[in-house]
């Protein structure tokens, strides 16, 4: 197998633990986390899995988007009550609508820290590039805001962002989740530079073929053994400048299209759209920017 094929095979397996668990069935999911092991030492979500109590709840795999202001303490005790008050409003208000916006859900608000995650109760088959999205808008959108509030208030604004997926435990009783995942993700947004998404390992072989992503220096992180290796989120990846020479053997589809495109700009299109479905590797984005 290759590398992309392992990852894809772990993912599976744990996967597979974590329904096995919440079935019940702990015998099954302690084999699962073992065969993780076996290829991948130190997986910390396999032994995550093997350290969970019975009696642990619901237990899931999630991706988990983690904001926090920069410096916000030390903010706080050189400005105004109130004007501090309505920055960290506006700046809670924009993270909960951009994290709205690509269907994630904000788990919890602690001082200016908000944990989200994708995937519950909403899941999508793309809810990691799904943070990634967020998080990039996230950092733009606290940077305009730090310009409004310099012009009104003389300070600026800045946001770390943290995405991870791992391991968490379900409190759905108090709309919570708690567990080394969540741990993880802050971990993760602490060491993003200012104005910055960072991502981990998880997610960057997940994402890599959509985003721009910059390795960081290995980063130490508080209950974690050895070094982690962590990303810097740049930008969408331009997909034009991986895709040379002529698009071949699909002249029907492309007249299609370019007939839709025709009628969509003279306002005749009968249809809502044009969906391109297909397995991976295909050449599905090739033929949408062709």
């Amino acid at each position: 197998m290759n590398d992309k094929e392992v990852h894809a095979s772990i993912d599976d397996l744990l996967d597979r633990a974590v329904r096995a668990i919440n079935l019940g069935d702990r015998k099954t999911a302690d084999a699962l986390a073992g065969q993780v092991l076996a290829v991948d030492g130190g997986n910390t979500d396999a032994e995550e899995l093997l350290a969970a109590p019975g009696d642990s709840g619901e237990i899931r795999r999630l991706t988990i988007l983690f904001a926090d202001l920069v410096d916000s303490t030390a903010l706080s005790t050189r400005i105004d009550v109130e004007v501090y008050r309505t920055v960290i409003g506006r700046y809670r208000d924009e993270v909960t609508r951009l994290v709205n916006h690509y269907e994630g859900h904000i788990d919890s608000t602690k001082g200016d820290g908000l944990l989200a995650v994708f995937g519950h109760p909403k899941a999508h088959e793309n809810d990691a590039h799904r943070a990634v999205y967020a998080g990039l808008d996230i950092t733009h959108a606290i940077a305009a805001l730090s310009e409004r509030v310099r012009r009104r208030f003389g300070f600026d604004v800045s946001v770390r962002v943290g995405i991870h997926r791992g391991v968490v435990y379900l409190d759905t009783a108090q709309d919570d989740i708690y567990g080394l995942g969540a741990n993880f993700a802050a971990r993760v947004c602490a060491a993003a530079a200012p104005g910055t998404a960072a991502v981990s390992e998880p997610i960057e072989r997940v994402v890599r073929d959509t985003f721009e992503l910059e390795q960081l220096p290995p980063q130490t992180a508080k209950g974690i053994e050895g070094p982690i290796v962590l990303y810097r989120a740049v930008g969408e990846r331009n997909v034009l400048t991986t895709t040379e020479g002529p698009v071949v053997g699909r002249e029907r589809e492309l007249a299609y299209l370019r007939q839709a495109w025709a009628q969509a700009k003279d306002g005749t299109l009968t249809t809502p759209g044009v969906a391109f479905e297909g397995e991976g590797g295909i050449g599905k984005t090739r033929l949408a920017y062709a």
